[in-house]
């Protein structure tokens, strides 16, 4: 990411587009291209920048995470609003315990930026999370949509639309492809996975046909249970 010039001369100057994990970046593409077919957040629009900054500011107190932290900032420096009083306080408390170490402490290691010996990254265990997420909530639709399909069935159909998406991992990490099984494994634990299933059963009933087809249409047809496959969109 490049930082914003502090150059006068430069303040009329369209801002780099900024890209953060799992969400699209200012230029509304996503660092998944899996996503297709969910909504896309316009980054463009100052109000919905707005809600993901104060989103991202309650996940930051919750979790600590430092790449979270770091979102939020750009995301309100994005919206022109003021950085979230949490956030800089994590950056002075951060800067104080640099200063105070005299430089011998690595800021990033201060932040937490930096990730132990045999760990992964923080900046890829974030875009992990967000894949991982990003999957998880197309297994709760993929079920509320086909109501009867067997976890199993709804694992296997996810694990082959991210293989036929191409080139769908757009970020600068090697990222692997989850096994139908560990799908199942990780989401039954994920925590919003109650949350995401109820808020679908109230939604995805409302769809109309065109809307369920479009959607069912995101699957490669063969991964799809013969018994729902009346549901797929007719040849043209």
């Amino acid at each position: 990411m490049k930082a914003l010039s502090r150059n006068p001369a430069h303040k009329k100057k369209t801002r780099n587009p900024r890209v953060i994990p799992a969400a699209p970046s200012a230029n509304n593409q996503p660092v998944f291209v899996y996503v297709d077919g969910q909504p896309h957040f316009n980054l463009q629009n100052r109000e919905i920048v707005k809600v993901l900054t104060r989103s991202k500011v309650s996940e930051f107190r919750k979790t600590r995470d430092p790449v979270v932290a770091i979102e939020a900032f750009l995301l309100a420096r994005q919206a022109r609003i003021a950085p979230p009083r949490s956030i800089l306080n994590w950056i002075e408390e951060s800067f104080q315990q640099w200063y105070e170490a005299q430089g011998k402490k690595s800021l990033d290691s201060v932040m937490g930026l930096r990730g132990g010996k045999g760990q992964v990254p923080v900046y890829k265990a974030a875009l992990i999370r967000d894949r991982n997420e990003m999957l998880f909530s197309d297994m709760a639709r993929l079920r509320c949509c086909l109501p009867g399909i067997t976890l199993e069935e709804v694992a296997h159909a996810i694990c082959a639309r991210l293989e036929n998406t191409p080139a769908w991992n757009q970020s600068q990490w090697k990222l692997a492809e989850l096994d139908a099984q560990t799908l199942i494994r990780r989401y039954k634990s994920w925590p919003l996975r109650r949350l995401w299933e109820e808020t679908l059963k109230g939604y995805c009933p409302g769809w109309s046909v065109e809307q369920k087809q479009r959607y069912l249409a995101l699957f490669p047809p063969w991964v799809l249970p013969v018994r729902f496959r009346n549901n797929l969109p007719a040849a043209h």
